[in-house]
């Protein structure tokens, strides 16, 4: 008989969990708008732009 597989709790959290994807970076940017357009494409889920801002990030 085989034994179930034990997921952790880490695994699970990752697989269920609703937070933000954020940009890297995001809150270094300097310009207010960049912070808020890339906070609102996290929360859209709208991935096509992701990247968009990466040459201004230390």
């Amino acid at each position: 008989m085989m034994r179930k597989a034990r997921r952790r709790w880490s695994q699970r959290v990752t697989e269920t969990s609703n937070a933000l994807d954020l940009e890297q970076g995001v809150f270094t940017l300097d310009d207010p708008r960049a912070i808020a357009l890339s906070l609102k494409r996290s929360a859209d889920g709208d991935s096509c732009e992701i990247g968009r801002f990466s040459g201004a990030v230390g």
